[in-house]
Order: C-alpha cells, then structure tokens, then sequence
C-alpha cells in the first residue's frame, strides 16, 4: 500500500474516534438521569404514603370523639375530677357527665320519696313487688334491684320491692273482748288471719261478745280461737260477775238473769279504770228471787253531794229490732254498723242524746236486742226516744218511745 494511502487512512480513524468517545459519554450522562428521576418519584411516594395515613388518623380520631367508638365495652362514665383537700386528707370526688349516674340507695324511704328521689337522680321507678318485713314499715322500700353506687345510664328502670309491714299480729293490741264476736271475726279476716268461732256460757261477756282468744301473737295466714259467750246458764235468778265490766254491760247481764239493777254509786279507785265496776253487793253465782235488784259500785270521781229534793229520772226498755227489712236482698247491702241512743228534749227545745250502745256491725237480717233496764234520763223530763240509728248516715231505723220517773 501506498505511503499515502494508509496515512489517509490513519487520518481517517483518527477522525472517527472522538465521535465514539462522545457517544459512550452521551449514554453515560442518560443512564445517570433516569437514576436520579427514579429516587425522586420514590421520595414523593414516601411522602404520599406517610401523609395518607396522618389523614386517615386524624379522620379516625374526630370520628371515635363524635361518636364515643372508643368508650363502648366500659361501664365508667366520663367524669371531671375534683380534689378536695383538707388538715388531714384529700378527698377526690367523681361527677357524673354526659348520660350516666351513679345509682342512690332509695332503702327505707316512703315510696312516693324513693320515687321522687330517683326522678330528681333521672331514673324510673317500677314496683316489681312487695313482702312483708320486720325491719320496715309498711308502705317503705325494703330492696332495690340495682345496688347503690353501680354506674347506669339516665332514665334507667329501678325495681324497687315495698315492704307489707310485719306479718305477725298482737291480738291484745286489737282489745277483741270489747267487741262482738262478728266484729271481731271480721277484723281478725281483713288481717289475713284464719278465725275458728267457739261459743260458751259466761257470766262475765254479754251474750255476742268476745270472752277470750287464742293464740295472743300469731302471723298472717295462721288461726285464730275466738271464744264468744252464749251469755250465762239459763239459770233464772243467778246473779252474774259485774266486776269490770261497763253498766250498760252490767244492766244488760241483770236483765238476762232475771234481775233489776238496784242502786248504783261512784267511787274512786286506784286500781279500776274509771267507768268500770268494782264490786257488787251479791256473790257472782248466787241464785236471787226473780226481780231482785242487785247493787254495784262504778269507778269513777264521787258526785257532789246533791240536794235532799234532787231526782233522777230513770227509765226502762225491752224490745227487739228487726233489721231484715233495711238490710238483705232488698237494700242492696249486706251489713250496717248500728247504735242506740236516748233522744230527749229539754226545757229550752232543744234535742239531747245519751248513747246507749256504741256502734257495732251488724251481718244478714238480724235482730238487734233494745234492752235497758235502768236508763237515766236528763233531769225534769218524763219522756223520751229510744232511737235505734245506723251509724254512718245518722239515719233511725226505729224509735221506741219511754216514760221516765223520778227517783231517790
């Protein structure tokens, strides 16, 4: 080959080689770019990552405040709490917020009070039921369903069980042997008790009324004896006990014997309650002539001595009031509490009455007893009416006039 030629050609590559240099730089610099984009966008997708999930917090956070997600599952109540600090110690108390509250003890209280108080503390009351107690009265709370001081929510339901009072019954509290024997049965039932009736002879009870009962102290639903008198053995002429009993009781005992009352005097007395007889001038049991007066003394504070013309007016009565025509079928009612009084009327018109016979029921169509061998009337008047009156409206059934007398 030519000297030339192969110059040409040296000079030829020579030429050709700074071009490939610059490409090999050129793809170099390229390469190095698309490495520092990839960082980059790397980088702004860490930011993004890192910012959604502070924005999902934060939506979370404002969600569970609104809602209270966070508080579901627990009992206690959002409370402030407030220290209060004395000498000796610090006492921290928990307030209540929002819609619960800690639960007061209603034990003890009237139920209209336990009421009001859980009203005023936002609960409901509800009577679930009631027993009876020794501890509380009748009409009081005596156990809550929900104890004091447990977290519930406002306007919750409370039962509350309310106490029926003590079930056992004290018979001598009643005084039965100043009753009758039905009123006294009939109150013994309206006190959930079971009443077996007993009769027997007595010298002591009016015929009707209660002598004694058994036991003295029984409870609800238990039985009773009651002993009520058949009055004393038709003996005629035997002189029954006065002693402790009432003169109206007394006159009425006389005249069942075949007795009068003879005179009849007040004296102190320590030891019988006044109004009460204390002795008698014949022996109980003692047999009399029919129509002998028997004399008694009454407890009782001493008359004033009287003038020597000074009377008494005294009158008698023995009747028997039928009561079938104003109780039974007809009447529309079963019963009717009945008194007898003496109706008079004294020198300036006016009406006076003295009770004879306190109210008593009286059950079916029955015949009340208007027996009163010695009546003493007011002063100067010799005449009057004994009226037999039901006792709640006052109105008379029957009146049976009688003449007084003047006496001693």
């Amino acid at each position: 080959m030519p000297a030339e030629e192969w110059e040409a050609k040296q000079d030829r590559n020579r030429a050709r080689e700074p071009r490939k240099k610059e490409g090999r730089i050129h793809t170099r610099k390229k390469n190095e770019g698309d490495d520092v984009s990839t960082q980059f966008e790397r980088i702004i997708t860490a930011f993004g990552i890192v910012a959604a999930i502070i924005i999902v917090a934060v939506v979370l956070f404002v969600f569970s405040r609104l809602t209270g997600i966070f508080r579901q599952g627990s009992n206690k109540p959002t409370t402030e709490t407030v220290s209060m600090t004395t000498e000796d110690s610090t006492t921290v108390v928990d307030i209540n917020t929002e819609d619960q509250i800690n639960m007061p003890s209603v034990l003890g209280l009237p139920q209209d009070m336990a009421r009001e108080k859980l009203k005023e503390s936002s609960l409901v009351m509800e009577i679930t039921g009631s027993e009876y107690s020794d501890n509380y009265t009748e009409g009081q709370v005596m156990g809550q369903d929900i104890l004091a001081g447990t977290v519930v929510k406002k306007w919750s339901t409370v039962g509350v069980t309310i106490s029926k009072g003590s079930d056992k019954v004290d018979l001598n509290a009643l005084d039965l042997t100043q009753m009758t024997g039905e009123d006294a049965r009939l109150l013994l039932e309206q006190k959930g008790l079971v009443v077996e009736v007993r009769e027997e002879n007595s010298d002591t009870a009016i015929k009707g009324n209660v002598i004694r009962f058994s036991p003295q102290v029984v409870k609800v639903g238990e039985s009773v004896s009651l002993y009520v008198s058949k009055g004393s053995q038709n003996v005629e002429g035997r002189v029954p006990n006065l002693q402790g009993q009432t003169p109206t009781s007394a006159d009425a005992l006389l005249a069942g014997a075949g007795l009068l009352t003879g005179n009849v005097t007040v004296e102190a007395s320590d030891t019988v309650e006044e109004g009460l007889i204390i002795s008698q001038s014949e022996l109980p049991g003692t047999i009399l002539p029919p129509g002998t007066a028997v004399d008694y003394v009454v407890s009782g504070e001493p008359a004033q001595t009287q003038a020597a013309d000074e009377r008494y007016y005294i009158g008698s009565i023995d009747e028997a009031c039928s009561l079938s025509n104003y109780i039974g079928p007809a009447s529309q009612t079963s019963s009717v509490r009945v008194l007898i009084r003496l109706n008079q009327t004294n020198d300036e018109g006016a009406s006076v009455y003295t009770t004879l016979m306190s109210p008593r029921l009286v059950v079916g169509a029955q015949t009340v007893p208007v027996v009163f061998p010695r009546i003493k009337g007011a002063y100067g008047v010799d005449s009057g009416m004994v009226e037999v009156v039901d006792a709640d409206n006052l109105t008379v059934i029957k009146s049976y006039p009688v003449a007084f007398f003047p006496v001693g």
